[in-house]
């Protein structure tokens, strides 16, 4: 299985969206949620990975690669270096449940390889678009996605 995550920062806090689909690229779920007032871009997409894991976990895969167009939180989550900040706790916890859900890769991509996940983290700016799917993805990526 393959993840796509992406944050969102707004003027009230942020948003983030995940998108799960197969090796084959198909449709199996996403979900876009609100993380509070958090206004820092890595905390944030720090916290979007967190989520999306957590979400993940509880399909019971145990093969996933996440992809996330913030370098700086793969390479922390990559990293065999202690990281005592804020964003290093988050992704001590991200590591933790990683470590539950089985084999988890994270790998940076471009923003345009991500797409999917940006368009449904902005449209949690919207309270439509909160929520998880897992027959049909949400109108807003409907169009960028095969399933």
């Amino acid at each position: 299985m393959k993840c796509n995550v992406d944050a969102a920062l707004f003027t009230d806090g942020a948003g983030f969206g995940a998108v799960v689909r197969s090796h084959e690229g198909r449709f199996i779920a996403a979900k876009g949620g609100r993380l509070g007032c958090i206004q820092d871009p890595l905390l944030a997409e720090a916290y979007a990975v967190e989520q999306a894991l957590d979400w993940i976990r509880s399909f019971n895969f145990n093969n996933v690669i996440v992809e996330i167009d913030c370098l700086m939180f793969s390479s922390t989550f990559n990293s065999r270096h202690s990281d005592f900040s804020y964003v290093g706790s988050i992704v001590k916890q991200c590591i933790q449940i990683a470590s539950d859900i089985g084999n988890v890769q994270v790998r940076h991509v471009k923003r345009s390889v991500n797409h999917v996940a940006h368009v449904l983290a902005r449209a949690t700016g919207s309270s439509s678009v909160l929520g998880s799917w897992s027959s049909h993805p949400p109108s807003c990526i409907a169009a960028l996605i095969s399933y």
